[in-house]
């Protein structure tokens, strides 16, 4: 049974760091494009991001608060960091995205998402799959597989109003069952 529970585990977190690959792809567009094409590299960015943090804090994160010995102090210092990455993404849509502006203020995000991935893999998804409970594996693969559910390209609006949806259209899902 241990070789199921953690084999499920496993593929979300490598799932999880798939899209964190995703991402940092997608920001390489976003620095790479100019005009309408960085404009919608961007939103592509916002939309990947606002689906996988909501991943994270709904479903992620409690199970590694719940399962990892310092848990509850990895999960704080995650939601530090996403909390200023929100802040940044915010900042960011208010500027024309191919205002100097944006660019060096889209760098530093680019850097502090890399530097939370990073982080994220190494001290919190390293050893999920071995320290999750079977009935907290179960409830987390469950959960991921229907946050699969969820469309990214079907988001818009600013990062807060795509996050907000994220939640919605979970929430759904659940109720659904």
């Amino acid at each position: 049974m241990f070789n199921n529970r953690s084999r499920g585990v496993e593929g979300v977190v490598e799932a999880l760091k798939s899209q964190h690959e995703q991402i940092r792809t997608v920001f390489f567009h976003v620095m790479g494009a100019q005009g309408k094409d960085r404009q919608q590299a961007f939103l592509v960015a916002r939309q990947l991001l606002a689906l996988h943090e909501v991943i994270e804090e709904e479903i992620v994160h409690p199970a590694a608060r719940a399962s990892l010995a310092s848990g509850p102090s990895i999960v704080a210092d995650r939601h530090k960091e996403e909390e200023r990455a929100l802040v940044m993404i915010s900042e960011l849509e208010q500027f024309d995205v191919d205002s100097h502006e944006f660019t060096t203020r889209f760098r530093t995000l680019q850097l502090a998402v890399t530097a939370h991935a990073e982080a994220e893999e190494e001290a919190e998804f390293s050893t999920l799959a071995h320290r999750t409970g079977a009935d907290d594996a179960a409830d987390l693969l469950a959960r991921f597989r229907m946050a699969q559910r969820v469309d990214p390209t079907r988001l818009s609006g600013s990062f807060h109003a795509m996050m907000d949806e994220v939640r919605d259209q979970l929430e759904l899902l659940e109720r659904a069952g």
